[in-house]
């Protein structure tokens, strides 16, 4: 027989895990986004009052992004967003063209049509979005077209980390390749999405496997491009304008 104090129990770690997963998936998004900079700090306590929480759940919401490497838990217990480095950018990518090479061989060997009016309508409304809605816009919508593979293809393991691949790469997109592609590099990509519809439902493993790795090679381009000093070159480091004299001698 379930005592009164067992019901209230229950229902109060039922409230508070809802509550960690309502604060986990705002945080992460958040994060994701780049609304919480890389870098900054989490306040437990601003967290727990804007949600109307204790910080239990905030703790526990803050751990499991600590998981996903998405938050960085100090020394001293403070808690930071994961700053973003570039030690494993490489790695990145090379399992997101992996990933995508498969989900593109799975698809077409299940023959799951891709090449659809709602495809298309996801690749049209990332069209629409290039130069018009802001780069966090336009990010979302080409989010949005790349997980339809995964939403189609129906399988567990290749949609789980395909859509982790992704979502590891969502701040460094946004800090290193929207900003520096052009309208025509956008273009671009979208069009490597209607050939790829047009690929996978003709089973032409062959020209999925290059386009995806046109896709990815594309964006490559852009982010090494975006690291390219653009005023060094223009610095003079000369001293003899100044008219120093003699150098000091001891």
């Amino acid at each position: 027989m379930t005592t009164k104090g067992e019901t209230t129990a229950s229902a109060t770690n039922g409230t508070r895990k809802r509550g960690a997963v309502t604060v986990y998936q705002a945080l992460r998004e958040e994060i994701l986004t780049l609304k919480r900079e890389p870098g900054s700090a989490l306040d437990e306590t601003a967290i727990a009052k804007s949600f109307d929480l204790s910080r239990t759940p905030v703790r526990e919401a803050i751990l499991m992004l600590s998981g996903e490497r998405l938050v960085k838990v100090l020394p001293n217990r403070s808690c930071i967003v994961e700053p973003l480095t570039m030690h494993q950018l490489r790695e990145m990518l090379d399992t997101w063209l992996i990933l995508g090479r498969a989900l593109s061989q799975h698809l077409s060997l299940a023959e799951i049509a891709v090449d659809t009016p709602v495809m298309h309508d996801r690749a049209e409304a990332f069209t629409d979005t290039i130069g018009q809605s802001g780069e966090l816009n336009t990010a979302l919508a080409l989010l949005q077209l790349q997980r339809s593979y995964a939403d189609l293809a129906k399988n567990f393991f290749l949609a789980r980390y395909y859509l982790q691949c992704l979502d590891a790469g969502r701040r460094t997109m946004l800090l290193l390749y929207f900003p520096y592609a052009s309208a025509a590099d956008l273009h671009r990509q979208a069009d490597l999405h209607r050939e790829l519809f047009a690929a996978i439902d003709a089973k032409d493993t062959a020209a999925c496997n290059r386009i995806v790795g046109d896709q990815i090679a594309d964006i490559l381009r852009i982010i090494q491009n975006s690291l390219v000093p653009v005023a060094a070159d223009a610095v003079d480091l000369s001293t003899a304008a100044l008219n120093l004299g003699d150098p000091i001698t001891t």
